[in-house]
């Protein structure tokens, strides 16, 4: 049984056409800028500089490499779990363009954050208590929560405004809600977001964009740092595929556990008496 369900769990995943977009390690491209990920950034002006990704699992008091990255096919539609519970706060920012996050839940951009200050890290402790190359970017505040204002359940994008430039770029390019309308929609072989996921209970995210222009047909530098938002309560929308393979894989489990439970019950009897011999067809190893 355990088997099986580790099999089923990695076809969902299979399935779900598991893919993470690249990252490049060096901020800017050239480490001129603090990078997202790894646990400190290589080379250049930020040699040896906390990664933001460091910076925040230090913070919320987890080791660093903590966080795990959501598979990029997933996390293009979310939801709420709470009734405008969900809840968003930009904490790092480190692009020219001034941007904005905001959402789309079918009836066009709604703004949410304001523009983050650049090259500065908002955290909740000393700059000192990181052990970090670069503290002095490193901004001790409270936290800023700004709510989702939708019903739990209801489907929404997640939509960078990019107010320097005058376009929008939505985390669903594809199809379905939040897709139409933005500079990227139609061009699903372009990342402009990723995501990672605090452990935890609680749902609790990291998503981190790329603001390059989509109509230039690239990904800029992929450094991802150019605004950095912190996500709670809310939580990525599988694609449908997946719900039908794990809705007909947990229909096996129950399928083959009722079978085994039925084939326990008539070795048992078999035991007792000596007058029942079960089917091979019954019995499961």
């Amino acid at each position: 049984m355990i088997r099986l369900a580790a099999l089923l769990l990695g076809c969902v995943a299979f399935a779900a056409g598991a893919t993470t977009t690249y990252v490049h390690p060096q901020g800017g491209g050239n480490g001129s800028e603090r990078c997202l990920a790894g646990n400190q950034c290589a080379g250049g002006d930020y040699g040896g500089a906390l990664s933001l990704i460091s910076i925040f699992e230090i913070d919320l008091g987890f080791a660093p490499g903590s966080f795990t990255r959501v598979d990029d096919t997933l996390d293009k539609i979310w939801a709420e779990t709470l009734a405008s519970g969900g809840e968003v706060q930009a904490l790092a920012r480190y692009a020219d363009d001034r941007s904005k996050l905001g959402f789309d839940a079918g009836a066009g951009y709604v703004n949410l954050t304001n523009v983050a200050s650049d090259a500065k890290v908002r955290v909740n402790h000393a700059p000192g208590w990181f052990g970090d190359t670069h503290a002095w970017e490193l901004l001790e505040v409270t936290d800023s929560w700004i709510p989702i204002p939708l019903a739990a359940g209801v489907p929404f994008a997640f939509v960078l405004n990019d107010l320097t430039m005058g376009y929008k770029i939505t985390s669903n390019p594809g199809s379905g809600v939040g897709s139409a309308g933005y500079a990227n929609s139609g061009l699903t072989l372009l990342d402009y977001m990723v995501t990672y996921r605090v452990p935890g209970a609680t749902p609790h995210y990291f998503i981190a964009w790329e603001d390059r222009n989509p109509l230039l047909g690239h990904m800029g530098d992929r450094d991802y740092n150019d605004l950095v938002i912190e996500v709670r309560y809310a939580i990525p929308v599988p694609e449908p595929e997946s719900y039908a393979l794990l809705l007909a894989g947990l229909g096996l489990l129950g399928f083959v556990a009722r079978r085994r439970r039925l084939g326990r019950r008539v070795s048992n009897l078999s035991a007792i008496d000596g007058r029942y011999s079960a089917p091979d067809s019954i019995l499961l190893a």
